[in-house]
């Protein structure tokens, strides 16, 4: 698993975007609902500073990939960066 950059990892919290396309405040690595999606020890690994919260974003990215089943064909397609024509948030292409 590829590690953010330092610039990678502020860009990130200095969105107001999270990766599923719902608003998310400054400062916060993803929006209320995908966060409370994650588990307890990967929602605490995300406080970590850096260089530890890279490693923890990616994995939380990769938690969040693997319970996409039982979302809504919205929240999947708008994930995947379908509904806003732009590039998938988990990198996907």
């Amino acid at each position: 698993m590829t590690t953010l950059t330092i610039k990678e990892q502020h860009e990130l919290l200095r969105r107001e975007i999270c990766h599923c396309g719902r608003a998310k405040k400054r400062g916060h690595a993803f929006c209320h609902r995908c966060f409370n999606r994650l588990s307890h020890a990967t929602q605490d690994a995300l406080y970590a500073r850096v260089p530890g919260f890279g490693e923890s974003y990616k994995a939380a990215v990769e938690e969040l990939k693997g319970k996409m089943g039982n979302a809504s064909p919205r929240y999947r397609e708008k994930a995947r960066g379908v509904a806003s024509g732009g590039r998938s948030w988990f990198g996907e292409e």
